[in-house]
């Protein structure tokens, strides 16, 4: 648009004010002004008026993550958007261009909010990754404190969460210390008896320095991989003693020698009285051993 000035004459109370110039002229004229157009995965988001307010709004967007991680004791070693984030000089209306302020709320909006389901006593991880296009690993990540074996009625299962217009990668290392198993060593004993152990040397575990770098979306775990392992103190192993010795043979036991054929008892042989001190009572039992036997001359 263009602005003419033209001089004529009126009385004084018909004069307009400064600030009732500058609305009448702002409302037919299109002002123009150099500023930052901020794009996402190409599509334009607001105007700023600086690159300098482009930075500081990226600042303002990271601060939180990088705060998160350093309290942790953890390192930061990346830090970005998952999304292509452009800024690119333009030339706009100046009532297009807004505050850092206002850009910074627009930026952190959601798109999307939280989908869950309310699980029914038939409900598995698998029906409702089939269900839903994804994977059981997927819902399970999004679910940790869920056994998938033991879904009850009523339990809340997240199916996806929050999405924002802009979403913060990073990556982290972090350092910590891991236990080192030992291990049960056995070994051959001759001066033991078979199916009999002894323990000779009691295990001791060892450990060891792990560092991994871990990959988040907007502070929620991704990946997680081990860089590096040193160990601090080697594992000693636990040592057993094997029995291999035989037992000693059990000795046979032994039968007393048996007799063939028949035996018969041998009669128990008569005793004969001793005539000098004979009495009765000796003549008659002497007597009665010879009842029945034959007599034989001489």
């Amino acid at each position: 648009s263009e602005v003419y000035f033209k001089e004529t004459k009126g009385s004084s109370d018909k004069l307009s004010s400064e600030a009732q110039i500058a609305n009448a002229i702002g409302q037919v004229v299109e002002v123009q002004s150099p500023a930052y157009a901020i794009r996402i995965n190409g599509n334009t988001i607001c105007y700023v008026q600086t690159f300098k307010e482009t930075e500081q709004l990226t600042a303002a967007i990271k601060k939180p993550f990088i705060d998160e991680i350093a309290s942790s004791g953890a390192q930061l070693q990346k830090i970005g958007f998952n999304e292509d984030v452009q800024f690119t000089p333009v030339t706009v209306n100046f009532k297009e261009i807004v505050s850092v302020q206002e850009a910074l709320k627009l930026l952190q909006q959601n798109i999307e909010g939280v989908v869950e389901h309310i699980a029914t006593c038939n409900d598995t991880f698998w029906d409702l990754a089939e269900a839903n296009n994804m994977d059981v690993d997927e819902i399970q990540a999004l679910n940790p404190e869920i056994n998938p074996r033991k879904i009850k009625k009523g339990d809340v299962i997240v199916l996806s969460l929050e999405k924002k217009l802009l979403n913060i990668i990073t990556e982290e290392t972090q350092t910590y210390e891991d236990a080192i198993p030992f291990e049960v060593e056995e070994r051959d004993d001759d001066t033991l008896l078979r199916g009999k152990t002894k323990k000779v040397q009691e295990g001791r575990n060892g450990n060891k320095e792990v560092q991994v770098l871990i990959v988040r979306e907007n502070s929620r775990e991704t990946k997680r991989e081990i860089i590096k392992e040193t160990v601090l103190n080697e594992p000693v192993n636990e040592i057993v003693a094997v029995g291999t010795k035989k037992p000693a043979p059990t000795p046979k036991p032994t039968k007393a020698p048996s007799r063939s054929g028949s035996s018969k008892a041998t009669p128990a042989p008569s005793k004969k009285p001793d005539y000098g001190s004979v009495t009765g009572e000796d003549i008659v039992a002497y007597a009665k051993t010879l009842l029945g036997k034959k007599y034989v001359r001489g």
